[in-house]
């Protein structure tokens, strides 16, 4: 039975549904405004989400499971709830300027022991007092996560676009993290307190570890290939001449750099790939250049990979030196019928871990951008060959 009087089981009952509903509408509107460009529809996309996150939570918390001694209301869930976020959203703050604004450590200590740490505080502070089912822990370890989200925008520590791309492996190992702080609900206070001061401690300990050791960051290598219906010499003038570059895509619309306009342009004797992307203008330095097969240049300094979305400037210290890259190259290879293998290919260094899961990322962006020039390439090269 729910603790709920009359009026408020009519609203559950009647105007939740519609309310939920709602939400469901407003975020798949949202997500259709924003993919066609209008600003708005994050907010909508937003705020549906939000509306089918409190959907789900009432729903788990209004849910006893199987019975428990000492059962609480629902109000004093939402109590519990609404603490545990606050205390450990908290924590998660102090965990993130530990290491990543003091320590500059963008490691295992931030992406993998500090979530597992946070759902459990998350989980181990609902239960403290009075058992909690595995559904409630784990709805509350997910608004701690977005309460630890809404700190890093507003205090500007980090944008949107950043803690869209962590929250995957982030979520996954908080609701790891809630598990364990479930499961200790079984535990004497004594014993607890124990664990929760101990893996409380295990975090700055592991930092002051981590930063001790000197992590080198792997070369990785990204190759994109198109085919194209021009002969080598044809597409070789049109990777060499001046060309702008579409940017139509959703990520380098919300922030990532990417290549605006390049050209190939010679100083002093020495050759020089000329780029201009979305956060300024450099020169290349060409390091292997062989007419109608190879052009490859080196990147003296890395552009700041994005500009962070936030209505405040952003200035995360993994946006100077963390994405280096090492070289960036042209390829064309003849194939039969006058036609063109046109490849390009970026090697790179990311010194964020775990490298494994930031990968994903970085190739999928890489190979969305060559593909933006490739495809520019081509479309000239075809026109040139067609005229």
């Amino acid at each position: 039975m729910s603790d709920a009087p009359p009026e408020k089981e009519t609203f559950i009952k009647d105007v939740w549904p519609l309310l939920f509903k709602i939400s469901i509408g407003l975020a798949v509107f949202g997500a259709a405004a924003w993919g066609a460009k209008a600003w708005w529809g994050a907010l909508a996309l937003f705020a549906g989400l939000i509306g089918i996150s409190v959907h789900y939570t009432l729903r788990v918390m209004n849910d006893p499971g199987k019975p428990v001694d000492g059962e609480a209301t629902v109000a004093e869930k939402m109590a519990s709830a609404a603490f545990s976020v606050l205390a450990t959203g908290a924590i998660g703050s102090l965990l993130f300027v530990l290491l990543a604004l003091v320590n500059k450590n963008y490691g295992f200590g931030l992406f993998v022991l500090a979530p597992t740490t946070l759902g459990f505080f998350a989980a181990a502070f609902h239960g403290y007092r009075k058992p909690r089912t595995r559904k409630q822990c784990a709805a509350v370890t997910g608004w701690t996560m977005f309460f630890a989200f809404s700190l890093l925008m507003a205090f500007a520590w980090e944008g949107l676009i950043c803690i869209l791309m962590a929250s995957p492996i982030i979520l996954l190992l908080g609701l790891l993290g809630s598990e364990f702080g479930f499961r200790l609900q079984a535990a004497r206070h004594g014993a607890k307190n124990g664990v929760m001061l101990t893996v409380l401690l295990l975090n700055p300990a592991f930092a002051a570890i981590e930063s001790r050791v000197a992590l080198v960051p792997p070369v990785q290598s990204v190759r994109t290939t198109l085919e194209v219906d021009a002969p080598p010499e044809t597409v070789w003038k049109a990777v060499v001449g001046r060309r702008r570059y579409r940017g139509h895509n959703l990520l380098f619309r919300a922030g990532v750099n990417h290549p605006v306009s390049s050209e190939l342009v010679r100083v002093d004797g020495a050759y020089f790939l000329k780029c201009r992307s979305a956060e300024g203008e450099f020169l290349a330095p060409v390091s292997e250049l062989t007419p109608a097969r190879e052009l490859a240049f080196r990147l003296e300094e890395t552009p700041a990979p994005m500009k962070e979305m936030n209505l405040q400037h952003v200035d995360a210290p993994h946006l100077h030196g963390y994405f280096n890259v090492v070289e960036g190259r042209f390829s064309l290879k003849p194939l039969p019928g006058g036609r063109t293998e046109l490849s390009g290919s970026t090697k790179y260094q990311y010194a964020i871990w775990p490298v494994s899961y930031w990968r994903l990322w970085t190739d999928r962006i890489l190979d969305r951008m060559h593909r933006n020039v490739l495809e520019q390439v081509k479309e000239t090269a075809e026109m040139e060959a067609k005229s």
